[in-house]
């Protein structure tokens, strides 16, 4: 053992403590180990004293057994001991973004809307990423879709992912090539309903076809681990938070695949259905305020699509079985 008196996780090392089990998750690294729960709250004692006093409280009798939890720590590069813990402050665990809107999925037919009016709006709102559905259909025609990321190119997304119903007027996978080289923000370009699945010939990591339909399936639940879905995951629902559908009709939406809107942009402005209380209230159904999330040590690192909806008994969101509906149900504003 060493000579120094105190033991720490690195600042990136954070212990969150479960029913059965807890994790430790490696921000840096973005991993998660997972331990037992009594190592859990040996870290919690081991924040505030040294760790032979922490020896005495959690194995007096057996302190081989404890030698062997700080092993195991050391081993996976976790954490190390240290003369003054106050020399390395904790990891910034506050959450803030710029952007009015992280993320954005606008469905086109090229009806029903101005969708150049909608980009617009977005781009007054900061918008990080956007996920643009287009049907070309009889009616859409691709120099329209050119025009449509000659206007992209000078807004502020970062990132586009362009996801075309097959049609016969999809460009061959040649011409498609050429687009995704033309437009730097272009970040995957994805042709579903297509004929066939297979990676696209000259950017198989970019562009892809399927015959799936990938605007009726709802995502997978998965595992993010990094600093930034960490402390997002603290305060929000990382799926849902500061996110905003347009529909093809044009309805505005939490999520395409839920049946009810909040508004229309034909009649209504973006950031007026953006600061709706209700609108926003999915955005805080953080994984701590979720019936079934609370006690499960991964709680910050999924990211799931699941349709929730709070009880008004406990007033905890509770994830219900996906809805459908012929019509999309339009939510009462708040007065």
């Amino acid at each position: 053992m060493s000579s120094k008196p105190y033991f720490c996780l690195y600042a990136h090392d954070i212990a969150v403590q479960g029913a059965t089990r807890s994790a430790i998750y490696d921000l840096q690294h973005q991993h998660i180990t997972f331990i037992p729960n009594v190592l859990y709250k040996v870290l919690l004692h081991l924040k505030q004293h040294p760790w032979r006093e922490t020896q005495q409280v959690f194995a007096p009798g057996n302190p081989q057994l404890f030698d062997q939890y700080l092993h195991f720590l050391l081993q996976k590069d976790l954490g190390f001991y240290i003369d003054a813990p106050a020399s390395f402050p904790p990891l910034s665990l506050a959450w803030h973004s710029p952007h009015h809107v992280q993320n954005a999925v606008v469905s086109y037919a090229f009806a029903h809307y101005s969708l150049p009016d909608v980009l617009a709006q977005l781009d007054a709102l900061h918008c990080r990423h956007l996920e643009l559905r287009l049907n070309l259909g009889c009616r859409g025609a691709w120099p329209e879709v050119v025009a449509l990321f000659q206007q992209l190119e000078t807004m502020v997304f970062s990132s586009v992912t362009l996801l075309l119903a097959y049609s016969e007027n999809v460009p061959d996978e040649p011409q498609l090539g050429a687009f995704y080289e033309q437009f730097a923000k272009i970040q995957h370009i994805l042709v579903h309903r297509a004929p066939y699945s297979r990676p696209g010939g000259t950017h198989p990591g970019q562009i892809a076809f399927t015959e799936r339909d990938l605007c009726a399936d709802q995502p997978k639940d998965c595992y993010i681990v990094n600093s930034e879905f960490f402390t997002e995951a603290l305060q929000f629902n990382p799926y849902y938070n500061r996110k905003v559908c347009v529909s093809a009709e044009g309805y505005v939406k939490n999520c395409l695949l839920r049946p009810e809107h909040f508004a229309n942009v034909r009649d209504t402005r973006l950031a007026t259905v953006l600061a709706r209380p209700d609108f926003q209230e999915l955005w805080h159904a953080a994984p701590d305020q979720t019936a079934g999330l609370q006690a499960s040590e991964l709680r910050y690192a999924l990211f799931s699509a699941a349709y929730l909806v709070r009880d008004s008994a406990s007033g905890l969101f509770t994830r219900e079985p996906q809805l459908t509906a012929a019509e999309p149900r339009l939510l009462a504003a708040v007065a």
